[in-house]
């Protein structure tokens, strides 16, 4: 064995490596002025967790702990590591030539502890290598050939799109992201349109959720890269927010091995725990209305899709309108950090929100009280989901099972913002929505309504017995952030 005084684990350096591969899908991003408690970007903590495992491997080398092959491999792992560090600023500025080398060297290094068995066995620390693969490229690009029939086939090209996206999305390699992700956007829906039998109740939310988010891709982040500094962090966060979708949900995650073929992998899990979103007094105050309004309007779809009349139905398909447009309003006013944090939940019709409320007006429509009352799961796990990666104005924590603001706010320390003017529910006697359309600012990272856009008006509080009654079987997936 070419190696001294070394033992397993000892080349796992606290897993730092796993978490550098985890936040370079996507891309690396900086902000000069922080926001929300969020710093000022992950091209920091890239530089810092390579730099950690160079000490260690160099400190290994000046004791004389590698020969031979060992010492030859190490040898070319630092390099790497120097070429990949040099590369973070490019990249940080959506250069491609950066980019393309900061990718480079950055699966070379993964390439060659993975491929030496020696080095590979002193990586591994309770049964977790140091190095992990990240979601694994198509052998050869999609072409007209590549198969796309099943859940798992549409997988492993999403896959090719998370590898190509390592270090950032540029000029070059735009299209053959675009194209995966067409394919997949595509398939899917076809997929589900041909075999709706796999897609029922909770599990066809989260695929349809799965296509919107695709979607929000396609149509905006992929195109903001060199315009808007947060658009690495938007991808990072949608491309994350996929694989834990598919992997909360049993079913979706049985299909995402199929025939030989695996799909919809997850990055390299790390053991950085994600610095939560501080909110100021006007997004307190969105999420505590978020839940409560989440709350309610669940338990007020499965009443009346038992006993609603077909006019009381209508009228409450216009809230859900109004308070789909509402949310989407308020998420890209923030714009920044915070869009990219959250666009892919609560930006209208391609967000999760975009995908519940659609379920639950299906099942309305359709008297499917099976279908309202995975949407109202979805509900509530959403809003519990992303109020839980947040922090109220003055810290503690936000009531998820609230079904008035000031029971979501219960759990906050005071004092508390003085409340909002506007409800995110309107009147249920509103009259239809008519949405209004956003135009993207990609410098400013974000949208701005134009006329026609739904305005809010005063709800009266009503409270339901809904929260609690809901089976954790019938949860929407937990999202971990990047």
């Amino acid at each position: 064995m070419a190696t001294n005084n070394l033992k397993p684990g000892d080349l796992y350096f606290e897993n730092m490596f796993n978490d550098a591969t985890r936040i370079l899908e996507g891309g690396l991003w900086h902000n000069t002025v922080p926001v929300g408690n969020q710093g000022t970007g992950t091209d920091g903590r890239y530089i810092n967790d390579l730099q950690l495992v160079q000490t260690g491997l160099s400190a290994d080398v000046a004791a004389g702990d590698f020969s031979g092959d060992q010492l030859t491999h190490v040898n070319q792992v630092l390099a790497d590591i120097t070429t990949a560090i040099a590369s973070v600023p490019g990249a940080v500025n959506n250069d491609a030539g950066a980019e393309t080398a900061l990718r480079a060297a950055h699966l070379d290094i993964i390439n060659t502890i993975e491929n030496d068995a020696i080095l590979q066995t002193l990586s591994i620390k309770d049964g977790n290598p140091g190095f992990n693969f990240p979601p694994p490229e198509l052998a050869t690009p999609l072409n007209a050939d590549t198969p796309h029939a099943t859940f798992a086939e549409l997988g492993a090209i999403f896959d090719d799109a998370q590898s190509r996206s390592l270090g950032g999305i540029n000029a070059d390699n735009l299209p053959l992201i675009q194209a995966d992700l067409r394919a997949v956007h595509d398939g899917l829906v076809t997929l589900m349109h041909d075999h709706a039998q796999l897609f029922g109740g909770a599990t066809g939310i989260h695929a349809q959720t799965i296509v919107n988010q695709i979607n929000l891709q396609l149509t905006n982040f992929d195109h903001q890269y060199g315009f808007n500094p947060d658009a690495a962090k938007a991808t990072n966060d949608n491309f994350l927010d996929i694989t834990d979708i598919v992997a909360g949900d049993a079913n979706l995650a049985n299909m995402a091995s199929m025939n030989g073929v695996t799909g919809w992998t997850a990055a390299p899990a790390t053991d950085v725990v994600p610095v939560p979103y501080q909110d100021n007094a006007a997004q307190t105050n969105f999420w505590a209305d978020f839940i409560a309004s989440s709350n309610t309007l669940g338990a007020e779809a499965e009443q009346l899709v038992a006993n609603g009349s077909a006019k009381q139905i209508q009228a409450f398909i216009h809230t859900l309108q109004g308070f789909e447009q509402n949310v989407q309003n308020f998420d890209a006013a923030q714009g920044g950090i915070f869009e990219a944090r959250f666009d892919n939940e609560l930006l209208g019709k391609d967000s999760t929100v975009g995908a519940d409320v659609a379920a639950m007006i299906k099942g309305l429509q359709t008297h499917d009280a099976a279908l309202v009352t995975a949407a109202a799961d979805g509900f509530h796990a959403n809003a519990a989901d992303v109020s839980g990666n947040n922090v109220p104005l003055n810290g503690g924590t936000y009531n998820a099972d609230g079904q008035t603001v000031a029971d979501a706010l219960s759990t906050a320390t005071p004092p508390l913002p003085p409340p909002s003017a506007t409800p995110l529910t309107p009147a249920a006697n509103s009259n239809p929505v008519v949405a209004g359309g956003f135009g993207h600012d990609p410098e400013s990272g974000g949208h701005h309504p134009e006329p026609g856009g739904h305005h809010s008006v005063p709800v009266a509080a009503v409270q339901f017995d809904h929260v609690g009654e809901h089976n954790a079987a019938h949860q929407h997936f937990e999202h971990f952030w990047g």
